[in-house]
């Protein structure tokens, strides 16, 4: 477990890092973004995402995705809607299946099932293949409505498209 003093040292780091003279590139920020990922510092991620806009750097896809596993391990779902928002309106290929399963998880974190469902439905209006992840998510959503059916039929959806259901799946259906 990282206890405070650890992470204020992660965050000093940092902090060093940025008043360095040597110009950062989006692969440096990913780096920093994705070290805060392991110790759960959402705001420190926001921050180093707007430093980038700021300085004219560019997020890529691994950098969106980066921001949003710790906004999904936080439970901060409001922002992690938002910055699905940010990355529809600025990633050229949109939110990706990783990005939609992270707003998920944040949303069912918040206890908003129902919002993690609506993101269910737009990413199966896409193309985007829906992975195991994102279905243990709509599952889960679907048991906390005590939606029993359609967690089965999610399931049967599973098996058709060939993935294997964890036993985290199974769990979060037979629970409904």
């Amino acid at each position: 477990d990282v206890c405070s003093s650890d992470l204020n040292e992660i965050s000093e780091i940092i902090d060093q890092l940025l008043s360095l003279p040597e110009t950062l590139n989006v692969r440096d920020y990913t780096t920093m973004i994705g070290s805060l990922r392991r110790v759960k510092i959402f705001k420190k991620a926001l921050e180093l995402l707007a430093d980038m806009q700021r300085r004219g750097i560019t997020p890529n896809e691994i950098t969106y995705s980066s921001v949003m596993s710790i906004l999904a391990t936080a439970g901060r779902w409001r922002e992690a809607l938002d910055m699905l928002v940010i990355i529809k309106e600025s990633a050229p290929s949109g939110p990706d299946a990783s990005t939609y399963t992270s707003a998920m998880i944040a949303c069912l974190k918040g206890n908003q099932w129902s919002t993690a469902l609506d993101l269910f439905d737009e990413v199966c209006q896409t193309k985007i293949p829906i992975p195991e992840g994102m279905y243990t998510a709509a599952i889960s959503a679907y048991e906390r409505a005590g939606n029993w059916r359609k967690t089965l039929e999610l399931l049967r959806e599973m098996k058709m498209q060939g993935i294997t259901p964890s036993v985290f799946t199974y769990n979060s259906a037979i629970f409904s």
